[in-house]
């Protein structure tokens, strides 16, 4: 360790060639979220220098003004190489403005900007060491170095070109120069540095003015904690205070060009960002929910999360040693920067807006007190005697050293691996700057389309320099108002935005589908990136599946599950491409989608726009492929099965729907089969979701009634009544048991059929199983001969045997009766035919002719030969010569 100590004091060249390469490699990526903003901060700023508008070099409240700078000549120099290589034979400025009137600058620019960003960043780490080495000595000096050269964040900071690693370097170099200053008590050299190095951290992050307050804290501690024969008198303190205070100001003008011209516009600007924009509250995540402010715990969680375990185990060590010992070497500098780390994270919390990389400022100040930790643990007996000190300090760099490096090059994506790394920390905290945004720019540019395409992105700044296509932010709105993301080919959506659920009515669209690929960083999915509204013609033509035109207006080319079994409880999403053929007549135009099962029985009907809206109607013309994500809710209980998929398009305006035709024009009807779905089993325990629904506990046997809902109307006797009976399995397998509808009218009179029902015939009890929720649709047949008037419904249940289990009241309905006709009608065509053992057609009246287009007259003339239990549907098909179907009628008689 003594030699690598003398080995960095004499060639802090070294230091800075391994901090430098860590902040070259892997340049391009990733690209930090507010990188985009700081490049065109500066390039307007060296625009403002050229043009001598020096009043528009404000960059903001933050100020930024040494990024701007950096970022500036950064900018130039890339020019200047380009001029001299003959890439580019435009002038500085028209070069410039070409660049700010770009939407997302190329990535050439963030590389040349980070080359110049990374020799200052390093060059800074190697003033940290020199300094610190006079602050407290060459031991901790190297080992704190050491610490800070590879602790994540800091180094995640350091190799983008934003302020913030700019602004800690700063204000600890201010904070170590001032403790040399007291500590050597000579001379005015180091408060004079302290002061430019507190101006220039100012002047990169504001936060960092509250190390202002330290310094002069410490200034006037010292005067009144040395001895009497050392102190200063308040003459020169007052002299020391004054020289801070004016070297910093001087400091913060000189670098600033619009302080030149007008400062007090300047800073009135100033004072209004700060505190009508930045500060206040903004939407984060924490604790698992997101909120507008976090609360005090925030930066504390922040900093467990964010700093290294390397370094928070030796800040401990430090700790108890320096509170179990009366005293302990370099106590008081080391107290001093704690006290800063602890003030400055106190006075952020203060303002509701909390972002995590405003701690940063904090972290570098623990690296030098986990330094004084790990050597005062080093020169512990029980260590020194079992290992050497040299190689217990090695092991602890080398430490800290692979937990950054297997980060790299997405450094931003370290949480502690202590408190469960990025997994958890994705539960606790808002996750997420732009790093695997790269990745998902990659993956789309290697699609064979490439540059034809349009991406959205949450973060565009950070996703287009890598993509070779048009890019777009997701939740900007053009020209018509319509969201950008709904005109592109793909979605890429980022961890944060799920997180805080911004703009919820996109989550909720894209929530259920399935992502065309997913950018996963230790164990996290960052990027999931999504197909968006506009399909490509090979996403219909993969599924190979025919199409069917709706009113020759437009043409489904294809449908698809996102999920090859549907969850009950849950939205099943289904894809629709559709292909518009012409312009629909009216703009409110829905989209049906209907579940029904094998024996034709309706169990889910839901109306939605296309593409949720998002897409309007008026902007489709032909020529575009649109694919459109529609949820159906799987209702909770709904038994498991093979479920047909029904489309159709309805206008509640005009009441009109679509008919449906195949390929070769044949129509269907309003609504065309399309897909099988297949539900699956529901969960043990799953609740009732139906708000409609009355909740019960009703035991009858093994079974229990969960719930039930009766549909408000009036009913004709005889017809049917739907009931939505939720039953519940007390056990696995539970015995069945039998129910009928019985009506009692406010005399006491009752009717009821006499035959009784077997519950959930399509999925019987003996496939339930224990705390299993199942809905049953059950069109129950009312008594016929009922007089009008309003009746009690009452369920009541028997088991095999015939014994009665219970009844329950259900509800009041409303039964109107109709008349019934015995005498013989003399149809023109008999025919005296049997269906079954209770219907017969006695015969039928048919028009004699039919133009095509217009619909044929039938009349049929039905007989009950005993009262029926089951309703049935009457199928009419018009047959040509070669018995196909030209046309066809199915319904219930007299449409029920």
């Amino acid at each position: 360790m003594d030699r690598l100590i003398g080995l960095l004091r004499r060639r802090g060249l070294m230091l800075f060639l391994l901090a430098l390469f860590l902040r070259i490699l892997a340049i391009g990526h990733p690209i930090e979220v507010d990188s985009f903003h700081w490049l065109r901060e500066g390039a307007d700023f060296l625009r403002s220098l050229l043009t001598g508008d020096l009043a528009e070099t404000y960059g903001g409240a933050h100020p930024g003004v040494t990024s701007m700078w950096l970022v500036g000549i950064g900018l130039a120099l890339e020019h200047t190489v380009y001029h001299l290589l003959g890439r580019t034979n435009q002038a500085l400025l028209p070069w410039l403005n070409e660049i700010l009137a770009s939407p997302y600058p190329g990535l050439s620019h963030y590389v040349w900007v980070r080359l110049v960003f990374a020799p200052i960043t390093a060059g800074l780490l190697v003033a940290i060491y020199h300094m610190g080495d006079r602050a407290f000595d060459r031991r901790i000096a190297a080992l704190a170095t050491a610490l800070l050269l590879f602790e994540p964040y800091y180094l995640a900071h350091a190799r983008v070109i934003v302020p913030d690693a700019l602004a800690s370097s700063f204000v600890l170099l201010a904070m170590l120069a001032m403790l040399t200053h007291l500590r050597h008590r000579g001379g005015t050299r180091y408060l004079l540095l302290s002061g430019l190095c507190l101006g220039l951290a100012i002047m990169s992050k504001l936060p960092t003015i509250l190390a202002g307050p330290i310094l002069a804290l410490w200034l006037i501690a010292d005067e009144v904690t040395v001895p009497w024969a050392e102190r200063r008198g308040l003459g020169g303190l007052l002299h020391a205070l004054i020289l801070l205070t004016l070297v910093t100001l001087l400091t913060c003008w000189a670098i600033w060009p619009a302080l030149w011209t007008t400062p007090g516009a300047t800073l009135a600007r100033w004072w209004a960002n700060l505190t009508q924009k930045e500060m206040g509250s903004r939407l984060s995540f924490f604790l698992g929910h997101r909120t507008f402010d976090p609360g005090p715990l925030f930066y504390p969680v922040v900093l467990l999360f964010r700093c290294s375990p390397v370094t928070l185990i030796g800040v401990f060590v430090a700790v108890v040693i320096g509170a179990t010992r009366r005293r302990i070497e370099h106590g008081w500098p080391a107290a001093a920067l704690a006290s800063f780390s602890l003030f400055f994270m106190a006075m952020i919390s203060l303002d509701a807006s909390k972002i995590d990389r405003y701690l940063l400022p904090a972290l570098p100040p623990l690296a030098f007190i986990a330094a004084l930790g790990w050597l005062a643990a080093a020169d512990m007996p029980l260590i020194t005697r079992r290992i050497s000190r040299r190689l217990s300090l090695a092991a602890v760099v080398l430490a800290q050293a692979g937990l950054a490096l297997a980060f790299y090059p997405d450094y931003f994506s370290y949480y502690n691996p202590l408190l469960g790394g990025p997994r958890v920390a994705q539960k606790v905290v808002v996750v997420g700057v732009g790093e695997g945004l790269d990745v998902a720019a990659q993956r789309l540019a290697s699609l064979s389309n490439a540059t034809e395409l349009t991406v959205a992105a949450w973060y565009p700044g950070s996703f287009a320099p890598h993509f070779p296509g048009h890019t777009v932010k997701m939740v900007a709105q053009d020209a018509d108002s319509i969201w950008n993301w709904a005109r592109s080919h793909f979605v890429v959506s980022y961890i944060n935005q799920w997180q805080r659920k911004s703009n919820q009515e996109i989550i909720a669209y894209f929530k259920g589908q399935a992502p065309f690929d997913v950018v996963r960083l230790h164990g996290v999915n960052y990027a999931l990136i999504f197909p968006g509204p506009i399909a490509r013609p090979e996403d219909a033509a993969r599924l190979g599946q025919p199409s069917v035109n709706f009113g020759r207006i437009v043409r489904l080319r294809g449908v698809e599950a996102a999920s090859p079994k549907a969850e009950a409880g849950r939205d099943a999403v289904i894809t629709l491409y559709w292909e518009p053929v012409a312009s629909f007549e009216t703009e409110d135009f829905l989209v049906t989608l209907v579940l029904r099962d094998v024996d034709g029985h309706e169990w889910v009907r839901s109306h939605g726009p296309p593409v949720g809206g998002f897409l309007p109607l008026r902007v489709w013309h032909p020529g575009m492929l649109i694919r459109d994500a529609q949820h159906i809710h799987i209702p909770a209980g709904m038994p498991p099965g093979t479920y047909q998929l029904l489309i159709g398009w309805y206008s509640p305006s005009t009441g009109r729907t679509l008919t449906a035709r195949r390929a070769d024009g044949i129509p269907i009807g309003d609504m065309a089969p399309v897909l099988s779905l297949q539900v699956a089993t529901s969960p043990a325990g799953i609740p009732l979701d139906a708000p409609s629904a009355t909740p019960a506990d009703i035991i009858w046997g093994s079974i229990r009634l969960a719930g039930w809902h009766l549909a408000e109307g009036r009913y004709p006797e005889g017809g049917t009544l739907p009931l939505t009976l939720y039953w519940r399995a007390t056990r696995d397998a539970p015995s069945p048991i039998r129910i009928r509808l019985a009506l009692e009218a406010p005399n006491g009179g009752s009717w009821q059929r006499p035959g009784f029902h077997e519950i959930s015939p399509r999925y019987p009890p003996e496939r339930w199983r224990s705390k299993e929720l199942v809905l049953e649709r059950w069109d129950a047949l009312l008594p016929a001969g009922l007089p009008d008037g309003e009746y009690t419904a009452i369920l009541e249940a028997r088991d095999d045997a015939g014994h009665l289990l219970g009844q329950q009241r259900l509800g009041r309905v409303e039964i109107a009766s109709r008349p019934h006709m015995f005498t013989l009608p003399k149809p023109q065509h008999v025919v005296d035919a049997r269906f079954g053992e209770r219907i017969r057609l006695l015969g039928y009246d048919v028009a004699p002719a039919a133009r095509p287009g217009e619909p044929l007259q039938v009349v049929l003339y039905w007989q009950a030969t005993a009262e029926i239990d089951t309703s049935y549907k009457v199928f009419i098909h018009v047959l040509n010569p070669r018995e196909h179907i030209m046309g066809q009628s199915d319904h219930i008689p007299q449409h029920g």
